[in-house]
């Protein structure tokens, strides 16, 4: 039997304590080598290990696909499409002429809603937590209602203050979440993206307070509903975290211009220090754990 399918076979020609028979598997060795069975290269070994890297992330990744992926674990996802989809809708909805009103009551639930289960579900052990989120969602829902069948302005600023309080505590949560716990993930990095619109929506419903309680603050708002100005200051809060700028809405009083600076200060440092810090956080922990495997 050649000595390949002996070794292959469990058979051992040789013992391991003999001096002698560790010379004749030397000359054995030579023998083969002579008849044309050459030791791999140092590039060709190199090229084998990373043959073998790319058969194991390939056997990882379809066991992966076959796993289910629990809700929970892309939550930031699902609620960064239903932000960028509610957005989108209420530009939709402002198209076809549909009242400010209107839009509020279907708009401002769904908004709590995606908040309670994109972002109040990583605190469900914290039970005190998650009922003050619930306490918050079903008042909102409810001073919405109400206030589109009976119209009390007062009733509005009860409403938007609920749906402020609701928000900045979303942030918070969605923000301590992302910088305590774990290491870095796809999951993490698109919580970041959620963050930045919630800071945009929020400083939204500041400039809304500011003009309310010291009218004009602005100039260029086509309204004096207040369900038409928060679209408006909706739309100029992005446009100044973004720092585009276009000039059609404009701070016109002291307050509102530091408002606005604070805003545009707040937006440039969240982008280039910490998305970036996350972004290059996963895809060190994406080598360090491909160099591991």
């Amino acid at each position: 039997m050649p000595l390949s399918q002996r070794i292959r076979h469990g058979d051992q020609p040789f013992s391991n304590n003999s001096p002698d028979q560790h010379n004749r598997l030397h000359t054995v060795i030579e023998h083969h080598g002579e008849m044309g069975i050459q030791r791999p290269t140092a590039q060709e070994r190199h090229l084998n290990i990373l043959t073998g890297i790319i058969q194991h992330e390939a056997s990882r990744l379809h066991h992966l696909e076959k796993t289910p992926m629990p809700i929970k674990r892309m939550n930031f996802g699902y609620l960064l499409g239903g932000l960028l989809f509610l957005l989108i809708s209420v530009a939709i909805a402002q198209e076809e002429g549909v009242t400010s009103e209107t839009r509020r009551l279907f708009l401002e639930p769904a908004l709590c809603l995606m908040l309670l289960m994109g972002i109040w579900s990583h605190v469900s052990e914290k039970k005190w937590l998650m009922v003050g989120g619930v306490i918050l969602t079903v008042s909102g829902v409810a001073t919405a209602t109400i206030d589109y069948f009976l119209e009390v302005p007062e009733l509005q600023i009860v409403n938007l203050s609920i749906l402020f309080v609701f928000s900045l505590v979303s942030t918070w949560i969605a923000s301590r979440h992302l910088l305590i716990s774990g290491t870095i993930t796809l999951n993490k990095i698109i919580g970041a993206i959620c963050i930045y619109l919630l800071i945009g929506l929020n400083w939204s419903m500041f400039y809304l307070f500011i003009n309310l309680v010291n009218p004009d603050s602005f100039h260029g708002l086509t309204s004096t509903v207040i369900g038409v100005q928060f679209s408006e200051l909706l739309y100029y809060s992005y446009v100044t975290i973004t720092t585009l700028g276009y000039g059609d809405i404009t701070a016109a009083k002291p307050i509102a211009r530091t408002l606005a600076y604070l805003e545009a200060i707040v937006g440039q440092f969240y982008v280039a220090v910490l998305v970036a810090w996350l972004v290059g956080m996963y895809l060190s922990d994406k080598g360090n754990h491909l160099n591991n495997s």
